[in-house]
């Protein structure tokens, strides 16, 4: 019975064991990770789209808590609801 329990959680072990020595190997991040921000407008982006789309999200059915939208790899929009955060 003791070896079925150890035969057992050896390969979750081995699945552990290889998963850190791969975090290992991945090189740290030493840059900043913050998004870039810019404006609609500079990215090609209409505002009144945006609010529209935004106001759209507020009225559905869907609970949305936060929004993060992008564009060209700078964040042109982000907000939260505040009961949530």
């Amino acid at each position: 019975m003791v070896m079925k329990t150890s035969a057992r959680l050896q390969l979750p072990i081995l699945i552990l064991a290889l998963t850190l020595l791969y975090a290992c190997r991945c090189p740290t991040v030493t840059k900043s990770t913050t998004l870039p921000e810019s404006n609609p407008q500079t990215e090609g982006f209409s505002s009144e789209g945006m609010i529209t789309f935004l106001d759209s999200l507020a009225n559905s059915k869907h609970g949305f808590h936060s929004i993060i939208i992008l564009r060209h790899g700078n964040v042109i929009a982000k907000g939260w609801v505040k009961k949530h955060g």
